[in-house]
């Protein structure tokens, strides 16, 4: 019986040694994945859980606003310009309706549109032009919708807007979007591309955003690098896009931003749509905080004439006082899978020139970031250029063999862009909330000022 005893214990002594060190393990592992900050590969932790990626197409439109008589649906805000002092609204109704007016306040109202401070009608409204010439757009032009757009100015930065929309005196449900800060005040905002296929993947990035925005309330905004729909002459191309962007709203309220560029199927000769949908400039600026331009241009024009002389001219302006200097557009001028663009040249000596920090790019439908090049060669100085975009469409594989690309990969994805007065930290998003990866883009600023001297 002792001896049984005996063996007992030695047993249960083994087991409490195991035991033991499979806690130490544990307790290791546990530890490495909570330090873990570096986040590259496919295999990196999540930014948030992967229930989004899985929710189904059934669910999702049943949260869209239909397209009946004047019910105010398909709400956007758009940003260009000052955002810490001017935004865009514009909605859409399916009939034309006579009266289009926007309530807004710095108090939530709810649906009491009476204590609400501010009223404004629209400035514009009209048919969407649909310009299709298929057939299936012929069966839709009798259901082609209308645009009512408002341009709110003198509003100050950093301040919640509540507002309701209303349309011959049916209205919306209570939203809301807030200004960008000015001064020096850290700040987010995310960038993708190409939305033009792929609906369900579309519409589940879109989830993943407002998500994001929900738990970093610091993103301002969606810069979106273009191709918005396949067809940007056709109405129900755009319908549809216009109804899945509704998801860019979060569950209280907050309309998420777009700050939009012209893509290749947004042609100018082809898209008075996009006019519609947006009423901003063929190529813009939008200054965000910290001193930050954001120049947008439109790679449809060959980068020559007028858009050079604007940029240039642009350049000499936001420059030299800018202390973040971005640019944003559709078509590559590095490319991870197409040509290159007859506008490299003129475009990329005008990134050098002012030592632009980032450039966003849409179009090869691949995820890409290059080196950072200056002179056509890699360069520590040099622009990096990210993008290639993943907002729905399906993915090509990148030709990673090419000089200037320094990772590539593919997914449905979007970049977040973090930005204090030192860094840009920037990650890259899969809709599973997979960060793909992670890394950070020094500041110029002191480049561009002696450049100057």
């Amino acid at each position: 019986m002792i001896v049984n005893r005996l063996k007992s214990c030695e047993y249960a002594g083994r087991l409490f040694s195991e035991f033991a060190m499979m806690k130490t393990c544990l307790h290791w592992l546990l530890l490495s994945a909570l330090l873990s900050t570096s986040c590259h590969g496919e295999t990196g932790p999540k930014f948030v859980d992967d229930k989004i990626a899985k929710t189904p197409m059934s669910e999702i439109l049943s949260q869209l606003t239909k397209m009946r008589g004047t019910t105010p649906a398909q709400w956007r805000v758009v940003w260009h310009g000052d955002p810490s002092s001017e935004a865009h609204v514009a909605w859409s109704t399916a009939k034309a309706g006579k009266n289009h007016k926007l309530y807004y306040d710095t108090k939530a109202h709810g649906e009491d549109v009476a204590k609400y401070e501010h009223s404004v009608k629209a400035s514009r409204s009209n048919r969407y032009r649909n310009d299709a010439k298929d057939k299936k757009d012929e069966k839709l032009n009798d259901e082609v919708g209308y645009c009512h757009h408002v341009q709110l100015t003198g509003l100050q930065p950093d301040t919640k807007y509540y507002f309701v929309l209303e349309s011959d005196g049916v209205r919306s449900k209570p939203m809301y979007f807030i200004t960008a800060p000015d001064g020096d005040t850290p700040y987010s905002f995310v960038n993708g591309g190409d939305s033009r296929s792929g609906h369900h993947q579309r519409c589940l990035i879109n989830l993943r955003i407002a998500q994001m925005v929900e738990d970093h309330p610091e993103i301002l905004a969606l810069a979106h690098s273009g191709d918005f729909v396949n067809s940007g002459n056709t109405w129900h191309d755009w319908r549809l896009w216009l109804s899945h962007n509704e998801l860019l709203t979060c569950k209280d309220g907050r309309v998420i931003p777009i700050i939009p560029t012209r893509g290749n199927h947004e042609r100018a000769e082809k898209s008075k749509l996009y006019e519609d949908v947006f009423d901003v400039p063929e190529w813009h600026v939008t200054q965000l905080p910290l001193d930050t331009y954001l120049v947008t241009l439109s790679s449809n024009n060959p980068g020559l004439g007028g858009q050079l002389e604007w940029l240039q001219k642009t350049n000499e302006e936001v420059g030299p006082k800018s202390h973040w200097l971005m640019t944003m557009y559709h078509r590559p001028i590095y490319p991870g899978v197409k040509d290159t663009p007859g506008c490299k040249g003129a475009w990329a000596r005008e990134f050098d020139r002012y030592y632009t920090d980032v450039a966003l790019e849409g179009d090869g439908h691949i995820i890409k970031k290059s080196k950072f090049i200056r002179g056509d060669k890699e360069h520590k100085d040099g622009v990096i250029y990210i993008g290639e975009g993943g907002l729905g469409v399906g993915q090509r594989n990148p030709k990673t063999d090419r000089w200037w690309v320094d990772k590539a990969g593919k997914g449905t994805f979007v970049f977040l862009l973090d930005v204090t007065k030192e860094t840009l930290r920037c990650r890259t998003i899969l809709v599973d909330g997979t960060i793909w990866d992670d890394f950070t883009i020094p500041n110029k600023s002191h480049l561009r000022k002696a450049a100057e001297e």
